[in-house]
């Protein structure tokens, strides 16, 4: 609460979920704004966190949440807190797998600076895509400190031409999760969304090599 009004100076709204699936669903409803005629604002920007067991339980409406779509002037991201080594957990988690399972791609940090260049990516990422994107933060990272320069993050972000899959093209956003319409949106986003997943992925590096020698045998992902 001490935060709020500093928010409200930024039009930004924080709101305690009362548990994690409603949580992603009232983020999930953020992003129909644009389908209302007399909308406030062109689009909003959804944000949910939690830990990796809020990230089970949440799941499903996550899922639901990623075949509906995202607003081109909105977006959603799922940030998830990861604690491989049990620090304050009962159980070691590292959630890509419950991520790749609802076809939300994940950006994995590995500082603090991390955190603020790849959430200005993944937040693009979902504009771009249609589709919500996650945000891996383990422990290690979330309990450490950096100083950042913000003028060096402020990178170019490239958005190449979307190219449709074949068929005629769906709506933005699709609300209709009933058979046959779900069926037409399950091959959208896995023949059109995540391929412009992997466009954005290459025209922005994502993925780069930092390190390599020509007796290269063994790599560290």
């Amino acid at each position: 609460t001490s935060l709020a009004p500093l928010l409200a100076r930024s039009d930004a709204r924080f709101v305690p979920g009362l548990n994690e699936e409603l949580a992603a669903s009232a983020v999930a409803g953020t992003q129909l704004v644009e389908n209302f005629p007399h909308a406030r604002y062109d689009g909003v920007l959804g944000v949910w966190y939690g830990k990796a067991p809020g990230l089970d339980r949440a799941l499903d409406a996550l899922r639901h949440a990623n075949f509906v779509g995202t607003g081109a002037s909105g977006g959603a991201l799922a940030v998830v807190g990861d604690d491989p080594f049990c620090k304050s957990s009962s159980l070691p988690s590292h959630s890509e797998h419950a991520f790749a399972h609802a076809w939300i791609p994940l950006f994995a940090p590995s500082d603090p600076g991390d955190v603020l260049r790849l959430g200005r990516f993944a937040i693009e990422l979902s504009r771009y895509s249609g589709l919500w994107s996650g945000l891996r933060i383990v422990a290690d990272v979330a309990d450490a400190g950096r100083i950042v320069d913000l003028e060096e993050l402020q990178s170019e972000i490239v958005l190449p031409e979307l190219e449709r899959a074949s068929g005629a093209p769906r709506p933005r956003i699709d609300t209709l999760l009933l058979p046959p319409n779900v069926l037409r949106i399950e091959q959208d986003l896995v023949f059109h969304r995540i391929e412009a997943v992997h466009r954005f992925a290459r025209a922005n590096d994502l993925n780069p090599i930092t390190s390599r020698h020509a007796r290269d045998r063994v790599g560290l992902l």
